[in-house]
């Protein structure tokens, strides 16, 4: 469906006792999570472990959300990839239980546990000197102020005010993102807007069906657990539900009502009942609801549930099959909220797409370069029991193993705020695979890296090096990329997973049944041809070298290390072939295979230190040019410091565009200063600011960016500046009313050859992220692009002097929207 923007929304939810007793009114920490569900506790002990102040604000008594709380204790996918936190969590639950065996108790997961093990594990991974956890707390209300997040929460019965250097967002339906004024969307995309052929031709309100999971306990042959008959009951809603043939394959219906309870059977001779077929799956879409309506419409849910286990008792026999007692600290020993299988999905830096999941390498955006989690689960979405629901055999979509950009998790628009769980920026449809648990857990781990890395080098989520969050995550024993072969533990995982986030080796991607894969095959022999294709693009030098399909040799790839490096070269491998630990003896003739070239690429290279933007392109290495005191700039910034003070002025602010309009003279009834300075950057408006409001005007008029784009800076640096500079205005003059205008579109064809790097694409996109923050901070967007762009999107060459500035008479008509749109 269409993005929306939320403002409004405030969630209460059900307040209860802290036991540590907190006496302050106010409780700084460095990162907030608010949610502590499988994300929201994985990203608190990763961020916590990378010695980051970390605070979780959780609504239950429970840690790990879908897996505990709501019942979901049966592990989806990444069987052959133990990423991370989710393998740490696997391995306990291993040692728990006796073993791998010990918990392949169902038919439908490797890895299945008892809800209140799952709670107890993920406690004491979370303990920690840097993480603190308010259980059955809630939050009430979200704002930011002074550069900190303030968030009031009711803790222990008390009211207190949380201040926070950067806030996750790790609630189940993307609550706190709502309230800080993100887009979103919520249903399926149209095909129109995603590229995806299998998306529906119009968007629509649509989500999965959720299911209110209940944990049954076997109290042995002739026990009598029957439940008195559920109010509305009706036994044929269940009557498919025996039929357990899989709806990945073509065949007819199987009838096996033994095998189906047997689906999801835990350690302890436990039931997980979470049934898709005629079973306990229902349809609500109470994302937006207030939390009243919700609880109200989930108690039919819940009712749902316990028609099917009355089913399971009366109609199939099982009455030794009762609800199991004591495993939830609930009155009624079910979940404590339900299974959401979607929620709100953020507009991100990056939206993940089917065609990225299904070829990564083929599209114009290299995501896969910003990998931070991995799944291979099909694309399985459940609308059974939503009659107007386009009938699209998702599970059918053939994918392979992939992995989610770290730019899906960073709201476009808006600073010091992550989006984790289930809310992160992809399609409808690729949120069928990555809203499992496994998957989740590894979201949440990289929410936390990148907390962690943002805040300890003071910057913005959107400004980090990306090859440092994914360092992290390594380092953490963490996937890159979904490579099945090379495991955690293997001597060379680490290499093998930066050089193929490079794609300098690619791996293979294959559909495969329930538990998609990515080979990189390490043993396998590369050709020169096929090393040297990816490796120009990072290195343009080995352009004129001419490689042929013979089989890669030391003596050839040494030549082409010495290319980039002419310190390189055969002997110095040789001599440190024994320390990098690889096979066989050093000689011109040994013939490499995929494993060696990594690491030794790796190693004498170094490509992954090389960085990369948010969609995988790499960045030119340099520093970020964001001077802006020249000779002219200093000589008009001292003029503009003698101008006159009058009440009531207008302002208006920017560079050259500004600079050269007759404002006084178009609006000669008002008070108007023109502080536009040619060539001005955003950092040079920046620093001149509180000189602008020393005037104390009631309007400004900002215009700013084309210069930064000309010299490379990129779109999330000019919008961090937008954002400095209004949380300025609002603090240091309240009075005066903000009015951002768009930066004008550019006539290429008579644009000067020295503005090469701009382009209309930069411009559009710069302009979106300014009408989101416009939005996320209640101020006039301007949109001028309706005032002077053609029928081509380009500025009006009857307009502009040079494609770029403006005749005089655009400045008649820029002055004539404002007055349309009553900003004068």
């Amino acid at each position: 469906m269409k993005f929306r923007h939320s403002v409004t929304f405030i969630l209460f939810l059900v307040s209860g006792l802290f036991a540590p007793k907190l006496s302050a009114q106010t409780i700084n920490t460095d990162l907030l999570i608010i949610g502590g569900g499988a994300s929201g506790t994985t990203a608190a002990i990763q961020a916590s472990r990378m010695g980051v102040k970390t605070l979780i604000v959780e609504e239950t008594e429970w840690l790990g959300g879908m897996l505990t709380s709501g019942g979901v204790s049966a592990i989806d996918g990444n069987h052959n990839m133990p990423s991370g936190i989710w393998g740490e969590f696997r391995q306990k639950l291993y040692d728990y239980y006796g073993g791998p065996k010990a918990v392949e108790t169902g038919w439908v997961s490797n890895t299945l546990f008892e809800p209140s093990v799952g709670n107890k594990i993920l406690k004491e991974m979370a303990q920690n000197d840097s993480l603190l956890i308010l259980y059955k707390t809630v939050w009430k209300e979200v704002k930011k102020k002074d550069g900190l997040w303030k968030v009031t929460v009711i803790t222990g019965g008390k009211k207190r005010v949380i201040n926070a250097k950067l806030l996750i967002d790790a609630t189940e339906l993307g609550d706190v993102m709502a309230i800080a004024g993100v887009l979103y969307s919520i249903g399926m995309d149209s095909r129109n807007d995603t590229g995806e052929e299998f998306a529906p031709e119009k968007a629509n309100n649509i989500i999965q069906d959720l299911t209110y999971v209940i944990t049954l306990t076997d109290f042995g042959k002739g026990s009598e657990k029957t439940i008195p008959k559920p109010e509305g009951y009706n036994s044929a809603e269940f009557k498919c539900s025996c039929d357990i043939a899989d709806p990945a394959g073509n065949g007819s219906p199987d009838n096996n009502c033994y095998k189906m309870l047997q689906y999801a059977r835990l350690p302890g001779n436990k039931y997980m009942i979470n049934w898709p077929k005629c079973g306990n799956d229902f349809y609500l879409n109470i994302i937006e609801n207030t939390p009243i309506e919700r609880t109200a419409a989930l108690k039919e849910a819940k009712l749902h549930t316990l028609r099917f286990l009355y089913y399971l008792q009366t109609e199939l026999g099982f009455k030794n099959l009762g609800i199991a007692d004591g495993e939830y600290p609930t009155s009624d020993n079910l979940p404590m909220y339900p299974y959401y299988r979607e929620s709100r999905r953020v507009k991100g830096l990056v939206n993940l797409t089917l065609n990225h999941v299904a070829k990564p390498y083929e599209q114009k955006e290299a995501f896969y370069r910003t990998g931070i989690a991995v799944g291979d689960y099909p694309i399985d979405h459940h609308h059974l029991k939503n009659a107007t629901a386009p009938a699209i055999d998702f599970v059918k979509i053939k994918v392979p193993s992939y992995n989610i950009p770290l730019g899906s998790l960073i709201p476009a628009g808006i600073s010091d705020l992550i989006v984790a769980e289930k809310s992160i920026s992809v399609s409808n449809i690729v949120n069928g695979t990555t809203r499992l648990q496994p998957v989740v857990l590894s979201i949440g781990q990289a929410a936390g890296a990148l907390a962690a890395v943002a805040i300890k080098n003071n910057i913005q989520p959107s400004e980090v090096n990306i090859r440092e969050v994914q360092q992290a995550l390594l380092d953490a024993h963490g996937y890159l990329m979904p490579f099945i072969d090379i495991k955690p533990d293997d001597k060379d995982f680490q290499p093998i997973q930066r050089i193929g986030a490079t794609g300098i080796l690619k791996g293979t991607g294959i559909p495969f049944k329930w538990a998609n894969q990515t080979w990189f095959y390490p043993d396998r022999v590369i050709s020169e041809y096929e090393l040297l294709t990816e490796f120009k693009s990072y290195y343009p030098q080995l352009n004129t070298i001419p490689a042929s399909g013979s089989p890669l040799t030391l003596q050839f790839l040494s030549e082409i290390l010495s290319a980039i490096n002419s310190n390189i070269s055969f002997s110095s491998i040789a001599a440190n072939w024994a320390k990098l630990n690889q096979n066989g003896v050093a000689n011109p003739d040994l013939v490499l295979n995929r494993r060696q070239v990594a690491v030794l690429i790796d190693h004498y290279l170094k490509p992954f230190n090389s960085q990369i933007d948010f969609k995988g392109a790499l960045k030119e290495n340099r520093v970020v040019d964001s001077s802006y005191a020249n000779g002219y700039y200093l000589k008009q910034r001292a003029a503009l410091k003698n101008l006159p003070a009058r009440k009531n002025q207008i302002v208006f602010l920017g560079n050259s565009i500004t600079e050269q309009g007759q404002w006084q003279k178009l609006l000669p009834q008002k008070q108007v200063l023109n502080m536009g300075i040619s060539g001005d950057v955003s950092f040079g408006i920046l620093s001149r600011l509180d000189e602008v409001l020393a005037f104390k005007p009631s309007k400004i008029f900002l215009m700013m960016g084309i210069n930064d784009l000309k010299r490379g800076i990129p779109a999330e640096l000019i919008t961090a500046n937008y954002i400095k500079f209004i949380t300025r205005i609002k603090s240091a003059s309240p009075g005066t009313k903000v009015f951002i205008q768009s930066v004008l579109p550019l006539n290429i064809s008579i644009l000067p050859a020295s503005y090469y790097k701009l382009s209309n694409e930069k411009v559009n996109a710069l302009n979106e992220q300014l009408k989101a923050l416009c939005k996320q901070y209640k101020l006039t967007y301007v949109n001028l692009h309706e005032v002077f762009a053609d029928g081509n999107d380009e500025l009006k060459k009857e307009l502009s002097i040079d494609g770029l500035h403006l005749k005089p008479a655009a400045y008649v008509l820029w002055v004539d929207y404002l007055k349309k749109i009553n900003a004068l």
